[in-house]
């Protein structure tokens, strides 16, 4: 899967609640998937539960995704050290 379509595929689960983890880090977050503003940058910006918490959840960047797929109905990234699984909850 294309960078593109790993994006397009997280603008689909936009306004769902979505649980994304973060490996190495053993991060998890969970709430309603929504995209920021990324203007400037070559890559996607998205939050989770923004209207409660601040900060970025997710950020792809074209030049930087180096696989994703989707694997059981997630969508699961791989950008240099870390992996992404996002999953609609």
């Amino acid at each position: 899967m294309s960078y593109d379509e790993a994006v397009a595929r997280l603008r689909t689960w936009a306004g769902r609640r979505v649980v994304v983890r973060l490996e190495p880090e053993t991060s998890v977050m969970e709430g309603v998937l929504s995209e920021l503003p990324s203007e400037g940058l070559d890559g996607a910006l998205f939050a989770v539960d923004a209207h409660v918490r601040s900060g970025i959840a997710l950020a792809l960047f074209r030049d930087g995704v180096d696989a994703a797929r989707e694997e059981d109905g997630a969508l699961v990234v791989e950008q240099g050290r870390v992996t992404v699984t996002v999953t609609p909850a």
